[in-house]
């Protein structure tokens, strides 16, 4: 089981990034547009789980191969990258809820998505 797992080490962690994006989407759409926080910590521990898998992942990568591989470093790399990511995010949330609308107060942001919500994005007429 655990040669078929590192045979396929690329596509798990390609799909491990993959849910990882998902998760923090959900977080983040959870959380700030419904303001729903308890449900919103379900995707933290999700968030979790994920770094976990990839950390398992190297660690199996690195007792198999007994040396440092691209994969290893990769895998470092993201990890680092989601650890930042979480922390920079959950430091000061209102900072950055306020970054995101910029000019615009929430209210305001929120009836512009509403309003050009079926709007084509280009228009090709002459």
């Amino acid at each position: 089981m655990i040669e078929s797992i590192l045979q396929h080490k690329w596509l798990f962690l390609v799909l491990g990034e993959m849910f990882f994006s998902v998760c923090i989407i959900c977080f983040l759409t959870l959380r700030y547009w419904f303001h729903l926080n308890r449900l919103s910590f379900l995707f933290i521990v999700l968030l979790l789980l994920s770094d976990g898998w990839l950390f398992l992942l190297g660690l199996l990568d690195y007792t198999q191969t007994r040396s440092v591989s691209l994969f290893q470093i990769i895998t470092i790399l993201f990890i680092l990258y989601a650890l930042t990511i979480e922390k920079t995010r959950h430091e000061n949330p209102a900072k950055s809820e306020d970054s995101v609308t910029g000019p615009f107060s929430k209210d305001q942001l929120l009836s512009l998505i509403r309003d050009s919500w079926g709007q084509p994005l280009l228009s090709c007429t002459k």
